[in-house]
């Protein structure tokens, strides 16, 4: 018997720190329970969604009416084999990054204090600097809904700016294996030190928000577009536009979904009115708006 829960809040399971509830709801303790509930909710029909550490995403506040499956506080197991790392879907990508480092292993490093977890930078091939997650992905490890288990190299992912194969696929992804460059371990630590302390200046990492709300337009960025439409610091209820960094939304504390959605939307509205730019939303809208 699969150990479902009801009616679990998930704005406790995500970093906007909004949302209703999910209908069903499972910490999966391993990949053959995490398997066994993917496959059941398949044959019966049940919406299902797989949420990391559920950071570029926003939550309806009516929750969602399937199950849910989180994997941010399980699935976190890390195997070294020479230059080759395999993480399991629930890593963190922050830890991820602090293991290979302390391995003297080169490749992702700019990819610190990036929210989220393994399974969610597969997906949306996370990013930071000029280092993707894609670049020194050897295979990543899947499973169809019907559970059978799927292993796809580089090259069959699909992998672009914010986006791979899964991103239209209904498969649940279990681990990613990459192939690193041995580094100088104290360098890449430097280095980590540095990307962070650039960050915690120009990013409201403190604060409950998903990471960047929209992608990189075609030869712009988002946070400059939106800042000189003189939209940092614009509020809808609790939610606001941070003066720290015009392309993060935070929450300053009781902001529902819909504020933060509709502050999405007039920052969309009104930099496409004055610069003629559309911008794509990077965050995931989940249930019913």
């Amino acid at each position: 018997m699969i150990p479902f829960l009801n009616n679990i809040p998930l704005s406790d399971y995500c970093t906007y720190r909004s949302g209703g509830p999910a209908k069903q709801f499972l910490k999966p303790k391993n990949q053959q329970e995490l398997t066994d509930a993917f496959r059941f909710a398949h044959q019966n029909n049940i919406p299902c969604l797989i949420l990391g550490k559920g950071s570029n995403v926003l939550i309806s506040d009516k929750g969602f009416d399937g199950l849910v499956i989180y994997t941010g506080d399980t699935l976190n197991e890390i195997r070294f084999n020479g230059n080759t790392v395999t993480a399991e879907c629930g890593v963190l990508l922050h830890d991820l990054v602090a293991a290979c480092v302390d391995k003297g292993l080169a490749g992702i490093e700019d990819l610190t204090l990036i929210p989220g977890t393994v399974g969610g930078a597969v997906r949306m091939n996370a990013g930071a600097f000029q280092q993707s997650f894609a670049d020194h992905v050897f295979s990543v490890l899947s499973l169809t809904p019907d559970g059978k288990k799927m292993e796809r190299t580089k090259a069959e992912l699909c992998f672009g700016y914010r986006t791979s194969c899964f991103v239209k696929s209904p498969e649940l992804i279990l681990s990613a294996t990459l192939d690193l460059v041995p580094g100088d371990r104290a360098a890449l630590l430097q280095r980590v030190a540095e990307d962070q302390t650039k960050r915690k200046a120009k990013q409201p990492w403190d604060s409950a928000c998903c990471g960047s709300v929209f992608k990189r337009p075609a030869g712009r960025f988002a946070g400059p577009l939106i800042e000189q439409c003189g939209l940092k610091g614009c509020r809808i209820g609790k939610a606001m536009v941070s003066p720290l960094h015009a392309n993060f939304i935070v929450n300053e504390g009781g902001a529902s979904s819909a504020d933060i959605r509709n502050l999405i939307f007039h920052v969309q509205q009104t930099v496409q009115e004055k610069t003629g730019v559309l911008l794509e939303p990077e965050v995931l809208f989940i249930g019913e708006f």
